[in-house]
């Protein structure tokens, strides 16, 4: 499966994997979501998210009916580079 086949489809997926967030403006409630394909485009961030969503955090998005924008719905978080992140940090604590 690849991407949406439907103009009208109101979830956005790709094959097995999430698309990934790349870009997060907090204070817009705004980011860019980049899918396993190489696309980018624009999304908005819902509010109980906007704190604690991350760069490479991947997420699940819903197309507004009413102003054709895709919305961050939920996320989760990209455990490989959480762990890399953790990594670094206690390799000098020792």
């Amino acid at each position: 499966m690849s991407g949406i086949t439907d103009p009208n489809a109101d979830h956005y997926f790709e094959g097995d994997r999430l698309p990934m967030i790349i870009n997060v403006q907090r204070k817009k409630k705004k980011g860019l979501v980049k899918t396993s394909k190489g696309k980018v485009f624009p999304v908005t961030l819902q509010d109980w998210l906007v704190d604690g969503i991350m760069v490479y955090d991947y997420v699940e998005l819903k197309k507004s009916h009413v102003t054709g924008e895709w919305i961050v719905t939920n996320y989760f978080v990209n455990v490989e580079v959480a762990q890399e992140i953790e990594d670094s940090y206690n390799e000098g604590v020792c």
